[in-house]
């Protein structure tokens, strides 16, 4: 079976939705570091997205200053599972 992947195929690129955006001056403060602003945009985006963006890399999060987003989401570790797998 061949399947074509043409972008005029409204089937296949459906599923893309535009995130509602919010507007970066309303969680921004100039005094801040830039991680810890870009951790406030990225918590408002889940907010206002919760079942379309997904951040990967949680246990990078806190090093990097995107705390933020633990407001109002959580981890969610899937690593037990592919041991399991893999090491019988």
């Amino acid at each position: 079976m061949f399947f074509s992947f043409n972008r005029n195929n409204p089937v296949a690129y459906d599923i893309h939705k535009p995130l509602d955006l919010p507007d970066y001056h309303s969680v921004s403060d100039e005094m801040a570091s830039s991680m810890i602003e870009t951790g406030k945009f990225l918590r408002e985006v889940i907010k206002r997205n919760p079942n379309t963006f997904r951040i990967f890399s949680p246990d990078e999060m806190e090093s990097n200053k995107l705390g933020a987003v633990f407001e109002v989401t959580h981890r969610n570790f899937q690593v037990r599972e592919f041991f399991e797998f893999v090491i019988t």
